[in-house]
C-alpha cells in the first residue's frame, strides 16, 4: 500500500484521515483527521453520520481526547504529527479510482455531474489523459453536500503545470464571455 497526498485513510475506528505527503514512517501513514462518526454530524455515508473537522488545532485536541493513538512524535521532523498505524487501516481511498468510478457511473447527483464535467473539460483543454486526474475531499469519501468543493487532483509536476495553464485559459475564456454578456445586455437597456 502506497499512500500519497490526496488519498484518504479510513481507520478501524471509523475515522477518516486525509493523507499528507508521499513519505511515511514504516509503521504508519502520515494523515490528518478530517471526518469522524458522530450522531450530530451533517454528512452521512452508509447510514453513519459524520462531522467534518478542518481546523488543525481542533483535529489535534479531538484526537488527544478520544483517539490518542493517532498522535505520535516524528523523530525525523522533530515534532508531533497525526498518523494512522498500518494495523489500524481499514481502507485506502484513492482519488484516481474514485474518478474512474464516477465517470462510469450512471447514477450521479448534481455535484458529481459537475465534477465529471469539470474533469473532462480540464482533461480536454490540457490534453491530459483522464488517468492523470482524480477526485479527492468529500466527493472521494461520499460525504459531499451540494455546496461542497470540487477537489481535483493532478498527478505529476508536468501534468500539474499543463492543468494549471489550461485552468488559466478556461478562466480567461469565462471572463471574456462574462464581459461580452455584460456589454451586450448593457446595450439593450
Amino acid at each position: 500500500m502506497r499512500a500519497r497526498e490526496g488519498d484518504f485513510v479510513e481507520s478501524s475506528d471509523g475515522l477518516l484521515f486525509d493523507v499528507k505527503g508521499l513519505l511515511h514512517p514504516p509503521d504508519r501513514v502520515v494523515a490528518y483527521l478530517r471526518y469522524y462518526p458522530d450522531n450530530r454530524g451533517t454528512r452521512s455515508r452508509g447510514g453513519v453520520r459524520y462531522v467534518k473537522v478542518y481546523d488543525l488545532t481542533k483535529r489535534r485536541l479531538l484526537l488527544e481526547k478520544r483517539w490518542p493513538r493517532y498522535l505520535y512524535y516524528d523523530a525525523m521532523q522533530g515534532r508531533e504529527l497525526q498518523g494512522v498505524p498500518k494495523d489500524s487501516i481499514l481502507a485506502l481511498h484513492m482519488p484516481k479510482l474514485r474518478l474512474a468510478a464516477l465517470l462510469h457511473s450512471r447514477r450521479k447527483d448534481a455535484l458529481e455531474v459537475s465534477a465529471s464535467r469539470l474533469v473532462k473539460v480540464l482533461a480536454e483543454e490540457s490534453g491530459l489523459p483522464l488517468d492523470c486526474l482524480g477526485i479527492s475531499g468529500s466527493l472521494l469519501m461520499g460525504l459531499h453536500r451540494q455546496d461542497s468543493d470540487l477537489d481535483i487532483i493532478v498527478y505529476g509536476a508536468t501534468a500539474a503545470k499543463r492543468a494549471q495553464r489550461a485552468l488559466v485559459t478556461l478562466l480567461e475564456a469565462i471572463r471574456s464571455f462574462t464581459r461580452t454578456i455584460l456589454v451586450t445586455s448593457g446595450a439593450c437597456i
